[in-house]
């Protein structure tokens, strides 16, 4: 009779301060994106500030990939990537910031 195949090995458990510098820096950049906004919002308009931030932002990561040698995206992908662009623009982070003239940056992240 063959042997039984051996149990998976369990993975070792990462050291606690991993874990806990982790969740500091979830939370100092995710906190921080919602303090930039409401900064932002002081002297540009919500959604002209998140445009541009998005607008500057797309184009780095294209310029990486490009440099990097990865193909031109097709225009399929062009178009998928146009609505979920406006989506995020206006209904993402377009309200978010919209409603940070109106709330503190703190309780906006915690809501999203």
């Amino acid at each position: 009779m063959p042997d039984p195949a051996p149990a998976p090995a369990t993975p070792a458990r990462p050291p606690r301060a991993l874990i806990v510098a982790a969740f500091a820096a979830v939370y100092v950049l995710w906190g921080s994106t919602y303090f930039g906004i409401a900064i932002a919002i002081e002297t540009i308009p919500p959604f002209p500030m998140v445009a541009l931030r998005q607008l500057l932002a797309g184009t780095i990561l294209f310029a990486v990939l490009r440099l990097r040698g990865v193909p031109l995206p097709r225009a399929r992908d062009w178009r998928g990537a146009v609505v979920g662009g406006v989506l995020l623009l206006v209904l993402g982070n377009g309200l978010v910031s919209w409603a940070e003239q109106r709330i503190a940056s703190g309780v906006a992240s915690l809501v999203v």
